[in-house]
């Protein structure tokens, strides 16, 4: 879960990005979200931006640094090497 929720919100657009809409992507608890953002967020990786006067209304997004992380995370990488393989079909 640790690298999958960074790369559910780096594709995910706003609404996807509000805690109960990641608990229904992942089929998991809040709880279970909070356990994956807390040490997301301590390590600098996930925030939460709250909405203006609505200390209830949470969206989570990516830090640059999450995003700079990502770009090292080898499953995203595989598409990309898979198309510098030679075809043994050729």
């Amino acid at each position: 879960m640790q690298w999958e929720a960074p790369r559910y919100l780096a594709q995910a657009n706003s609404i996807s990005r509000i805690p109960s809409a990641v608990t229904g992507y992942f089929g998991i608890t809040k709880g279970t979200v909070s356990q994956t953002r807390n040490p997301s967020e301590h390590r600098g990786l996930v925030r939460k931006i709250s909405a203006a006067g609505e200390r209830l209304s949470v969206t989570l997004d990516l830090t640059v640094v999450g995003r700079d992380l990502l770009r090292e995370d080898l499953v995203s990488t595989l598409p990309v090497a898979a198309t510098v393989l030679p075809n043994p079909n050729e």
